[in-house]
């Protein structure tokens, strides 16, 4: 009687939260992987505005392009920073994520051959030459993939996380909240 019906009602509430949780790690997966692809329509855009487009406003949509992919693919920095939305999730350290940003490593590359420098002013001609340099610095960095060792007598895992909470503020229920969301 009454123990059956309670083990089945046990048994249907745990099937309902493995079916919820089955659900969220399918979303979650499907974010994580759409977040790179995401950003290839906005790259584009700057190349197919070529001709359309002054050069500096494609430089300029440039930058906030790479920025955005950049605090959207390691959302610690944007927590570092202080900016709102990033404070829940992690860098996705998966192989197959490291092999998809080294694939799309030289694409802020692509764009920037695409702009004319000798259409911008002084100014912007320095941050085109310095967005350059950080970007082939980056490339020339895969030679050491940091990847390989997540640990080190330096830092690592074991302790990238107790930093990153020591820095994230905790004066309200939501930032607490996300501080649990992103264990």
């Amino acid at each position: 009687g009454i123990a059956s019906e309670t083990g089945f009602s046990r048994l249907g509430c745990m099937r309902s939260k493995l079916r919820f949780l089955a659900a969220a790690l399918g979303f979650g997966a499907a974010f994580l992987l759409s977040t790179a692809a995401d950003f290839a329509p906005r790259y584009q855009a700057i190349i197919d505005s070529q001709g359309k487009v002054s050069e500096v406003d494609r430089l300029n949509e440039l930058f906030k392009t790479d920025w955005a992919y950049t605090i959207d693919t390691f959302p610690e920095f944007g927590t570092y920073l202080g900016l709102p939305g990033y404070d829940t999730r992690w860098t996705d350290l998966s192989p197959a994520a490291i092999a998809e940003r080294k694939r799309l490593g030289d694409r802020p590359l692509k764009v920037l051959a695409t702009i004319d420098r000798a259409k911008l002013s002084a100014a912007d001609r320095v941050n085109y030459d310095l967005f350059k340099r950080q970007q082939e610095e980056a490339l020339e960095g895969r030679r050491f993939p940091t990847e390989l060792y997540q640990i080190t007598q330096l830092g690592g895992v074991q302790q990238d996380a107790a930093q990153m909470f020591s820095m994230m503020t905790n004066q309200s229920t939501e930032q607490l909240e996300a501080q649990l969301a992103r264990l």
